[in-house]
């Protein structure tokens, strides 16, 4: 009897000290919004970090980590062989290394997938206008995105992203 009545009570504590220890942390799956936060990976596979957003700015951080130019090129050619020579030229060009720069949200449709948002690439990797503003399609699971990507032939190609985990930056 005094056996149960410890293991209860330590049962009791772990319960309560759960949230504290890091352990039972739910992440927040609401809205796109809140479901984009964290580190995913594309089907290149480029690393995306996102941050939260400020609630008044409605802006976060994206650090974004490209594969080295072998690595990279290998996934282009399985999966992208439609693009042309200058196309595969702006997609190798930041290879091998980490952007970070800024996003902002444009608008969200809080009880769907779709969540708009522009993103402030540096100007020294990027031959087109800037921001460039997208349209983000994360599932309700959280699990997957997809990212359209719209080339100079009219062509939508489809970028799904998988969630890797809660992280931020490559740095944590």
């Amino acid at each position: 009897m005094k056996f149960l009545k410890i293991f209860i009570a330590l049962t009791l504590l772990l319960v309560l000290l759960m949230p504290n220890l890091g352990f039972g942390k739910k992440r927040n799956l609401s809205t796109p919004v809140s479901r984009l936060v964290g580190h995913w990976q594309d089907s290149l596979g480029f690393e995306y970090y996102f941050s939260s957003v400020d609630s008044t700015t409605m802006t976060g951080s994206l650090i974004r980590v490209v594969p080295n130019k072998e690595k990279l090129m290998k996934y282009i050619e399985k999966r992208y062989r439609k693009l042309d020579k200058y196309e595969r030229a702006a997609l190798l060009k930041p290879a091998g290394r980490a952007t970070y720069c800024q996003y902002k949200i444009l608008s969200q449709t809080p009880k769907g997938r779709d969540v708009q948002i522009a993103i402030f690439w540096p100007p020294e990797d990027y031959d087109f206008p800037l921001p460039e503003e997208v349209t983000l399609y994360v599932e309700k699971d959280g699990k997957q995105m997809n990212w359209p990507i719209e080339n100079e032939k009219e062509n939508k190609l489809i970028n799904p992203f998988k969630y890797i985990d809660s992280k931020i930056s490559p740095e944590e």
